[in-house]
């Protein structure tokens, strides 16, 4: 059997759906189905081997892809990637109202044009930031006019079948990441908000709010809900998802407390002459890849380890633990160099 069973009352399946990066070896896809209603939950990476796996269950279950409604968590790749060549015009997809900016076809250019010039700011070679940046396609862009797509929000509720599914807000990894969830039974699936392989990632928003503090926000209300079951989207589902979700918020936290701790050692090696710059606090911070430094990852991977550094950054100096200088930087790249400075009493 490709698709198993893992829940009853509602009926829930789960797809591994094949999803190789530095980390993850599968994305998790969910079919949830009452009777002849079905509400698919994420798709997968839009490979040849993902789309074999993807069909392959989907025949199996006897679900015809043009008769089944679908919802994305969030619209990153390796969830929304397969959606393009899937769904139908005619069915419906449900995205969160937040998220909705990141299915439209200019998104990676707004986002990566927003990256480019934060990379320069914090002192990355504009050379490189372009190289980075030029490979980079983070979501998928549905939202083109040719599917029918359902914004929702926080507290609207999905039927399949018998059973309701209330939408959760859950900012952080993305602007408008959603859970859905199952009051009566208590199930809920979660997409990246909480993780057992890997620590969810925080990036950078288009509308520039801090993601640190949106994600910890989600943490606890997801982990308010009396949920029974938590279905989330990459590796073996547990029962311990509380304690691991009480983990990510503190390992987050300590990541604050290095982060604070590389700015004051880089300041103090200078003799508090020259402040470091982003990219030197970033590369002080230690990440866990499995090469020396950030830029022998493949071009996806720093994308995403430095968007993390910056949005650290940004919530270290908007909580005053840190203070942010800024001086004229060199001409052609861009209007300011941003340097990092221990918050002095």
């Amino acid at each position: 059997m490709i698709a198993r069973k893992v829940y009853e009352n509602p009926e829930v399946y789960l797809i591994e759906v094949p999803f190789q990066n530095v980390a993850l070896s599968e994305t998790n896809v969910y079919v949830v189905r009452d009777g002849d209603d079905v509400l698919i939950v994420d798709m997968g990476s839009p490979t040849d081997e993902a789309a074999a796996v993807f069909a392959a269950a989907l025949d199996e279950l006897g679900i015809d892809p043009s008769k089944a409604r679908y919802a994305f968590t969030h619209m990153h790749f390796d969830h929304s990637g397969l959606a393009r060549a899937y769904i139908p015009s005619t069915a419906t997809i449900y995205i969160h109202e937040h998220e909705r900016a990141s299915a439209r076809p200019d998104f990676t250019e707004k986002m990566n044009r927003i990256v480019k010039r934060r990379l320069e700011e914090e002192g990355m070679d504009s050379a490189q930031a372009s190289l980075m940046c030029a490979s980079i396609e983070i979501a998928t862009p549905l939202d083109d006019g040719s599917k029918t797509i359902e914004t929702v929000r926080g507290g609207d509720v999905i039927e399949v079948g018998r059973h309701g599914f209330e939408v959760v807000d859950l900012p952080g990894h993305t602007r408008g990441m959603m859970g859905l969830y199952q009051p009566d039974s208590g199930i809920c699936f979660s997409g990246d908000q909480l993780l057992f392989i890997i620590t969810t990632t925080t990036g950078l928003f288009l509308d520039g709010s801090d993601s640190l503090l949106a994600y910890e926000r989600s943490q606890q209300r997801l982990l308010s809900l009396p949920i029974t079951m938590l279905f989330h989207s990459h590796g073996e589902i547990r029962p311990d998802f509380r304690e691991r979700g009480v983990q990510i918020l503190q390992h987050k936290n300590r990541r604050l407390d290095v982060t604070a701790d590389a700015v004051k050692r880089l300041y103090e090696q200078a003799d508090g002459q020259l402040a470091p710059r982003g990219i030197d606090v970033i590369r002080a911070m230690g990440w866990n890849i499995p090469f020396g430094s950030i830029d022998e990852c493949e071009a996806h991977q720093q994308w995403l380890i430095y968007t993390q550094g910056i949005a650290i950054l940004d919530h270290m100096v908007v909580t005053g633990r840190i203070d942010r200088v800024e001086e004229p930087a060199m001409a052609g790249v861009a209007s300011v160099l941003h340097r990092y400075q221990p918050v002095f009493s």
